[in-house]
């Protein structure tokens, strides 16, 4: 028996059964109830729980590539279900980034092209969320929702001053005038240069936005930055201005469910439902469970693509054989690679690269694997959210690279220095006596910057180390070195940028990473293939067990923290290829 429905929700409800009963708005076509194959409305939830969140990799044995290709699939597989006549995007999932964001869009997109229909439901919306909803036909909000709908920021800190107070001073030399990794620690603020290049970003990352927002609720560009601009909206007033279609309770949903499909029509309910769908809801197919079905494969023998990840700052060493949560270390992520090489069920390589690079040896070594690997499989690169720096670097072996529009990349820069804690041990009453044999002995040192003698051979060897960078992408990229040189230099691009100046092949996500490999490698779009992914991923405890910038996010000032601990991983290096900061997309 269906419960009382309050007037207001009836008008709601009828409107979203409208928009959903319909196949191909404005073409004329029959309405579900014509065609009784469309039956189920499945429900979608989309979350993404990664390096950026309070515990990285904890408690989710899924990375985030994993995760995203799962819903990506699943959204395919309901598009090509004749039963399905739409989805319910659980649209608040938190740590979307933008990459995320626009590799959903587009499934979703494919998804309503076939004529069938997306309601979005989320709790609140903040950017990212909102963002993601655009791709819907119909937004529906609780009526005490927030819908935080704020616009992006840059946001660098500088610890110069800090620094000073305790007598703590950075001694680094950089290739590249916008290679601006340093510059937290050696200025007190912003460079020309690290100014212009974050405002060239953000002018693209908020043309983004807009355009979705515009596209997705049928407004101008301009309407859709005053839309940014008057944010955040309680519900009542996001639904007066248009930026969403209905205001709901989750309960609400049943009799929404119950107005869409109608009593004769058979409830599909999910085995395994999520807490969320707790007294009813029985149109709704969780895919919580279903849309983690890419699992890793130990052995088999089936043909199979092989996903390679790296995910987090790259370092050099051995590695445990598996990725640590943050961690790509050199000898991991290597040994994937040559390991999906050799394997002669592995069809095609795919390297996923979520990293801002980090140690430049260590991003060579990774280079040195794909390009062998290249040599006898093929090999796509995709990048998520970030693959800047190093993190270019070792997508630059690849045959082919793809990045989605909001992708950060580029960043084809080095630097080098050291710390002096000669201040700093002079306040708190610590002193060191050094007898040396060398001239540039202590070039290594904690206590005095560089000499000349020093500074020279350490500019010598971070200009070296660039002029290879720059060569090898320039070789990549089948471009002149100046031509190169140009749009290197530390230069950080959006994805769209990059595509445009030829410093990536393609605009796209995952799914379209897989179906080039496929192509590329002699097979049909549509052949099907195992997923083998490498490294393997974290367990709970492997992820707890850690040391590094996971705890350090627990704690006050988990940004610095995190900043410090992060040099303590690359403390080792003598030569850096990292970019210092992210766009909030939130």
């Amino acid at each position: 028996m269906k419960r009382k429905t309050s007037p207001r929700f009836s008008r709601v409800a009828r409107a979203i059964a409208v928009a959903l009963s319909v196949i191909g708005i404005g073409c004329g076509a029959p309405e579900v109830a014509e065609n009784v194959g469309l039956r189920r409305v499945v429900e979608l939830r989309v979350s993404h729980d990664g390096p950026s969140g309070l515990l990285p990799g904890l408690g989710s044995r899924e990375r985030a590539a994993a995760r995203i290709l799962a819903v990506t699939r699943r959204v395919t597989d309901l598009r090509e279900d004749a039963t399905v006549a739409g989805i319910l995007l659980r649209a608040d999932g938190g740590g979307m980034t933008r990459a995320d964001v626009q590799e959903i869009t587009t499934a979703l997109e494919q998804f309503r092209q076939s004529g069938k229909q997306v309601v979005a439901y989320a709790l609140g919306l903040g950017n990212a969320s909102y963002t993601l909803a655009c791709a819907a036909d119909r937004i529906v909000v609780p009526p005490t929702a927030v819908v935080d709908v704020i616009g992006l920021t840059a946001s660098v800190m500088f610890y110069k001053d800090l620094m000073d107070k305790v007598g703590v001073r950075a001694d680094f030399i950089r290739a590249g005038e916008y290679k601006s990794a340093v510059e937290p620690y050696t200025r007190a603020d912003m460079s020309p240069e690290h100014r212009e290049m974050l405002d060239r970003l953000l002018d693209d990352l908020y043309a983004q936005m807009t355009s979705a927002i515009a596209t997705g609720r049928g407004v101008s560009v301009a309407e859709a930055s005053d839309i940014i601009d008057g944010g955040p909206y309680t519900a009542t007033e996001a639904h007066d201005a248009g930026l969403v279609d209905a205001l709901a309770y989750e309960d609400e949903l049943d009799d929404f469910l119950d107005t869409l499909v109608g009593e004769d029509v058979e409830l599909v309910q999910t085995s395994r439902p999520s807490p969320s769908s707790q007294g009813g809801m029985g149109a709704l197919v969780s895919l919580l469970q279903d849309a983690t079905r890419v699992d890793a494969v130990a052995h088999s023998p089936n043909d199979k693509i092989a996903l390679v990840h790296v995910d987090g700052i790259i370092t050099t060493g051995r590695g445990g054989g598996l990725a640590s949560a943050g961690v790509a270390s050199s000898g991991a992520v290597s040994r994937a690679v040559r390991r999906a090489a050799e394997d002669t069920t592995v069809k095609a390589i795919v390297l996923r690269v979520n990293s801002p690079g980090g140690s430049a040896l260590a991003s060579d070594i990774i280079w040195r694997a794909v390009v062998e690997a290249a040599e006898v499989k093929t090999v796509v690169a995709s990048m998520g959210s970030v693959a800047a720096s190093g993190g270019y670097y070792v997508a630059m072996g690849a045959d082919h690279i793809l990045a989605e529009p909001g992708s950060v990349t580029g960043s084809v820069g080095v630097f080098g220095g050291k710390f002096d804690f000669g201040g700093l041990y002079e306040k708190i009453g610590v002193r060191r006596e050094v007898i040396t044999r060398g001239r540039n002995a202590t070039i290594y040192g904690d206590v005095g910057g560089f000499t000349d003698s020093e500074r020279e051979r350490v500019g010598a060897i971070i200009d070296e180390i660039y002029r290879d960078f720059v060569s090898k992408a320039a070789e990549s990229r089948d471009m002149a070195y100046d031509d190169m040189e140009a749009l290197a230099r530390g230069q950080v691009w959006t994805g769209g940028e990059a595509e445009s100046h030829g410093l990536v092949d393609e605009l796209g996500g995952l799914r379209q990473a897989f179906a080039a490999a496929k192509i590329r490698a002699g097979y049909s779009e549509d052949r099907q293939f195992e997923l083998l992914e490498l490294p393997r991923a974290p367990s709970i405890w492997e992820v707890l067990d850690r040391d590094g910038w996971t705890w350090a996010a627990l704690l006050p000032g988990r940004s610095y923290l995190a900043s410090v601990d992060a040099w303590r991983s690359l403390a080792n290096e003598r030569a850096i290829a990292l970019i210092p900061f992210d766009v909030a997309f939130r």
